[in-house]
C-alpha cells in the first residue's frame, strides 16, 4: 500500500513539474516574439526620426529609447546575472552604472 502511494505521489509531482515547465518555456518564447516583433515595428519608426525636424524628432528618438529600454530590461528580469551583466555594459539604461 506505501509502495502504490508513494508511486502515486511521484507520479502527481513529475506531471505537476512537467506542467510547470512547459508553462515556463511557453512564457519564454511569446516573450521573446513579442520582443522580435516590437522591435521589427520599430526600426522603421528610428530610421525616420533623423528626418524629423524640432522637437517632434526628440519626442520620438526618446521614445524608441525608452521602448528599447523597456524591451531590454524585460528580457533580462528573469535572470539576475543577465541584468548584472547588462548593466555593467550599459545596456539597461539605468543611471546607477558602476564605472570601471
Amino acid at each position: 500500500m506505501a509502495l502504490a502511494s508513494n508511486s502515486l505521489g511521484g507520479l502527481v509531482g513529475a506531471v505537476l513539474v512537467y506542467k510547470l515547465l512547459s508553462f515556463e518555456a511557453q512564457r519564454e518564447r511569446l516573450r521573446k516574439e513579442l520582443n522580435h516583433r516590437i522591435r521589427n515595428a520599430l526600426q522603421p519608426i528610428a530610421y525616420c526620426a533623423p528626418k524629423l525636424d524640432g522637437p517632434e524628432r526628440q519626442i520620438v528618438e526618446t521614445s524608441v529609447i525608452q521602448i528599447d529600454t523597456c524591451l531590454k530590461e524585460s528580457l533580462l528580469t528573469e535572470s539576475p546575472e543577465m541584468w548584472n551583466m547588462a548593466r555593467r555594459k550599459g545596456l539597461t539604461g539605468t543611471h546607477d552604472q558602476k564605472t570601471h
